[in-house]
Formats: C-alpha cells, structure tokens, sequence
C-alpha cells in the first residue's frame, strides 16, 4: 500500500511491528470486503510510495504481477499502461486531472459595463420587440396615425413614441389597451431583470482563475507543478510542457508553489487528480480553485494479479458502496464536507435572448392577434359600408323613377287637349273628320 494521508496512513505497532492503516482508500476496502458473500481474511503491509521517495505507482502496481503481494490498495489512478500487467476494480473516486491555479477578483473598469447585464441577441430582440409594439399601437389607434400624407419622419417618430410611452397615452380602442398591457409587464421584467444583473456585477466580488487553458501555460512559458510520483508526469510531456517548466512538489508544498508564482521561483498552475485537487481545496478554497477537468482518467481503483477472481467480487461491492451513503460518509470522514466551490466555471453573467423567449413569444402571439381582430373588423366594416351605399343607390333610384311618372300622364293629357278630339266630331267608325284634323 502507499503512504498518503488522508487516502492512506500507516502506522507500525512498536510492540508487535504490525501494520496499522486508515484512510479513505482502506475504508472503502474494508467495506467491500464485508460485502463478499465469503470470507476474505488479510493484513496489511507498507510499501514505500511516499511524498518524499522516488519510488513512483507504475512500480509500487508491478508488485502484484511479480506477485508480491495479491491486491495493492490506495490512490492508484486505473491507467492502459498498468493495466497491461495488472487487474483493476470497478473506481471508487472521481476520474480526470485538473489544474489548481489561484483566483483574483475581477475588475469592472469597462466604460460601456451597463450595456454588459444583457446579451447582444437579448439587446437586439428587445429593441424589435419595442418597434413592433409601437407599430402594433399605431395601427389600431387611427387618431395616432393622423393624415397618412404626413411625412415619414413624424410617423417615425409617433411609432418610436408609442414604443417607450405607449402607457401615458390615451387608447381608445381596446385592442390597443391589451397591447399596452402585455408590453409593460414584458418591459417590467426585463427592467428588474437588468437592474439586479447590472448591481451583481457592480457590487458582487468577482472571483475568476488566473488561467482557463493549459495551453496558455505553453504560449506563456509558465512553469507547472504536479506531485511527486504521479503519472502526470509523463501527462505533461504529451501535452508538450517542456522538462524544464515543470517542477515536483509534494501536495504540502502546493499551496507557497502557487503563492509565488512563476515570476518568483514558484509555478502558475499545479496538475493534479480530481480527488487530491478535491482533497487540497476543502482546505484552501478561499485563494484557489480548480480548472477543468483537462484530462480524461478512469478514476482511482484495487489492483490484483492477472485473472485474480477477486476482481468481479470486489468490483460488485465497490459498485454497492457508491450507490449507497456508504461513500458520502465516507467522504465526510476524510476528505471532508466542504462549502466551498471546488470549480469555477467560466460563463458570461449576461442575460441572453433564450432566457426570455417565451416571453417574447407570448407578447408577439398577443400583438400579432390584435392585429388580425382589427384587420378582420376593418374588412367586415368595409363590406358593410358598401352594402349599405348600393343599398342607398338602389332606394334613390327608385324614387326618382316614381316621380317621373305623374310627370308622363299631365303630357300625355296636354297633347290630347291640343288636339281636340271629340265623340262628336268624330266619323261613325271613331275616327276624327277631316275638318278637325286641319283645323
């Protein structure tokens, strides 16, 4: 086994010169063991991985294939590598490699810091929601429009007006009330919204790491720490870190390494596993935090000797602890139950446009409505006021037609007195005389 605190710490009895060992990796041993369905009897012996040997974990995990020993407890990170001559359990920590690296308060020195509280996207669907707003208003108020020949820029101007004031206006209709209505509460929460962003990024300290990327590291020619005898070693130089950036310390020595600095014999980031960086900020949270994870791991498990059957067994009971409280207590016990952030994530505070797009939504169904209503009562009204003047048209006509006709008959009688046609004048057969018709 190794010989880190809090994961593993060995103690030899004087008298009896036997092993003692606790820590978080022969806890969640223990109880594994007391899960098999059999009985497991062992004792425990201390190998020389320590903070200060140079003795690193790809040896201390090659004991069980020289066959040394029949399962090698403690902090061994499951890597390809060792698996080529060992067997692994199921991990009982989180898996990865991160970087701790020192937090500094952000300055807010920008001139134009009160348009930051909102997105472009959330500025730009704010501003057409306004425009359509006051178009919607302008429509269904025709007193607002006034005389269509007035000039584009009055209409302009009346439009921009009824967007931002369309409340200290006197509406008539009452689709433009509902229009108003709806606009001022989607203005109010946007309001509130920006007003409570806007004084968490003025009075709200603003913590962020010094570095976010450990290709920066590279660019920067910045030194990095990672901790004796781990596999991060070899990480490093994949990742392209030359030999001489980077420096080993033991995880005691990490916090003064940071406090320096490169610029001061220190270094800017250390690379570590995520349950020893978790391990270093629930003690020191207040000046670093973690970055990443930048690195992909299988997280921490038990090696065995090729083919063991322990194995299986093993890596069911670990799979019991995990799922159950048994692994929270655990936890609590070593490593303990911090209230600081073991992360900072760096997302913009901005409000964005998908915060609020259903209440952009709701507001254009709303408008988009209205307008529909009043073009309907437009069109109906229209049609109406047409039918009702060839109603008109019709009923005129007819008047005058009856007028017409007193007028025919007193013509008709004019022209029968001019003529003087009698009974008695007339021929036998009815006909007039020839006399009369001369005369």
């Amino acid at each position: 086994m190794s010989s880190y605190p809090e994961f593993i710490k060995v103690e030899i009895d004087p008298e009896t010169n036997a092993t003692r060992a606790s820590g978080y990796s022969v806890d969640v041993f223990e109880a594994a063991v007391k899960r098999l369905p059999y009985a497991l009897p062992f004792e425990y012996e201390h190998f020389g991985v320590t903070a200060n040997s140079s003795v690193n974990y790809n040896e201390f995990v090659y004991q069980v294939f020289l066959g040394k020993y029949d399962i090698v407890i403690g902090d061994i990170i499951i890597r390809y590598n060792r698996s080529l001559y060992a067997d692994f359990s199921m991990p009982y920590t989180d898996s990865g490699v991160g970087m701790i690296v020192r937090v500094k308060q952000a300055e807010n020195k920008n001139t134009f810091i009160f348009l930051q509280p909102l997105s472009f996207d959330l500025w730009l669907g704010s501003f057409l929601f306004l425009i359509y707003t006051g178009i919607t208003i302008w429509i269904l108020e025709p007193k607002m429009r006034g005389p269509m020949k007035r000039s584009i820029s009055r209409h302009v101007g009346t439009i921009v007006q009824l967007s931002l004031f369309a409340y200290q206006e006197k509406l008539e209709s009452i689709l433009s009330k509902i229009v108003a209505i709806v606009s001022i509460f989607v203005l109010l929460i946007l309001t509130s919204s920006y007003t409570a962003s806007l004084s968490s990024m003025l009075t709200v300290q603003q913590l962020q790491p010094t570095v976010t990327d450990i290709h920066d590291l590279i660019k920067n020619g910045d030194y990095v720490g990672y901790q004796r005898g781990s596999f991060v070693e070899g990480l490093l130089q994949q990742v392209g870190f030359d030999k001489t950036k980077m420096k080993v310390y033991s995880r005691e020595e990490f916090a003064e390494a940071l406090d320096k600095g490169s610029e001061n014999g220190g270094v800017t980031a250390i690379v570590n596993t995520i349950p020893f960086i978790k391990l270093f900020l629930a003690k020191n949270c207040k000046s670093y935090t973690m970055v990443g994870p930048i690195y992909k791991t299988a997280g921490s498990g038990f090696a065995f000797p090729k083919g063991s059957p322990l194995v299986a067994d093993i890596s069911r009971a670990i799979l019991n602890i995990t799922d159950g409280d048994e692994i929270i207590r655990i936890e609590k016990k070593w490593i303990g139950d911090s209230n600081c952030p073991s992360s900072i994530t760096m997302e913009s505070n901005s409000l964005n446009f998908l915060s609020f797009r259903g209440l952009f939504l709701i507001t254009g169904v709303v408008s988009t409505i209205c307008l529909l209503i009043y073009a309907t009562m437009s069109f109906c009204k229209n049609q109406l006021k047409k039918i009702n003047i060839m109603s008109l048209k019709m009923s005129t006509d007819e008047t005058i037609d009856n007028e017409a006709l007193p007028s025919m008959n007193q013509k008709e009688d004019q022209v029968s007195d001019a003529v003087g046609i009698s009974p008695d004048e007339s021929n036998s057969d009815g006909s007039p005389t020839n006399a009369n018709m001369i005369s």
